[in-house]
């Protein structure tokens, strides 16, 4: 059709694109178990069930427990295949969830929940039982994971997923994440109005950075045992006697509070510290969470998200 470039806009030419690509996909499902009956419904599991290329199963079903539906999972099974074949050992996991690319529909679609990132769990909700069905799912895998040393797993601090690895996965090491560890206790500190302080402080400034860094202390003396003052609790009181020889402990104290009742007594130095460790952050699961949301773009319609 060599007249049509001076028939159509370009507007108009993508109208009839966008309709005619509808018309070749399933409805919008109104809720999140309706979108996985449709993907594994006779009529369009050939298109959406399996991988684009080898054809390998992706969907994995429901995840349903004592009648309660949680979401459906997605997982590339070849990826069992090729570790094996290459005898390699599972000795770190990430695990964290996204909500920028999920599509506005279904409504009831809450998370998108990564881990390795391999499996992938869209949620319709985001609660401990939620997370613990999961955790099952990736139990049920038989993935090989490492014998010689505890599986590391990181994650932020949201309890209710934390109990959920401790409770599937008890022999699981788990490492808070140093980065959502500093995003948390910077949050806090604009939550209470003393961002604007500590800024225009320079002394306030550099003590919040020195509470920042007391992660990277051991929560115990064992791994240096001549070297006094070297654990996390020996750190944050050097650095509260900072803040004392500084004068500013009046200005400090609502974060001095919150620090010792939250992260030393809710969450606990064995579950922040990151002293030793190769990985520290889940960085790497960030990375491919913004690596996805620049390819799949904000809350693009659902068949398109899942055709990407």
């Amino acid at each position: 059709f060599p007249g049509a470039v001076m028939a159509y806009t370009f507007l108009q030419a993508s109208m009839m694109m966008h309709r005619a690509r509808r018309g070749h996909q399933p409805s919008i499902p109104s809720t999140t178990r309706e979108w996985g009956a449709m993907i594994n419904s006779e009529e369009w599991r050939q298109r959406y069930l399996n991988t684009i290329g080898n054809q390998t199963r992706f969907y994995q079903g429901e995840l349903v427990t004592e009648g309660l539906f949680y979401g459906i999972i997605f997982f590339n099974t070849e990826i069992v295949t090729t570790l094996r074949q290459n005898n390699i050992k599972i000795s770190n996991v990430a695990v964290d969830g996204t909500f920028k690319c999920l599509p506005n529909h279904p409504t009831d679609l809450r998370q998108l929940l990564t881990s390795f990132p391999v499996v992938y769990a869209c949620l319709t909700r985001h609660t401990q039982a939620a997370y613990v069905c999961v955790m099952r799912y990736i139990l049920s895998l038989g993935l090989p994971y490492s014998n010689e040393v505890p599986v590391k797993v990181i994650t932020d601090f949201e309890t209710g997923l934390r109990n959920a690895i401790t409770t599937v996965f008890p022999e699981w090491q788990q490492v808070g994440c140093s980065f959502h560890f500093n995003q948390t206790v910077l949050r806090h500190i604009h939550h209470i109005g003393l961002r604007n302080v500590i800024r225009a402080n320079v002394i306030s400034r550099n003590i919040v950075r020195l509470l920042l860094a007391i992660p990277h202390l051991p929560t115990n003396g064992q791994a240096y045992p001549n070297v006094r003052g070297f654990t996390i609790s020996d750190g944050l009181m050097m650095v509260k006697a900072i803040t004392i020889e500084q004068q500013v402990v009046e200005e400090l104290r609502p974060v001095f509070n919150y620090f010792d009742r939250y992260w030393m007594g809710v969450v606990g130095p064995e579950r922040f510290s990151v002293h030793g460790l190769n990985h520290r952050t889940n960085n790497f699961v960030e990375s491919f969470h913004a690596s996805l949301l620049g390819f799949l773009g904000v809350h693009q319609p659902l068949w398109r998200f899942y055709g990407k």
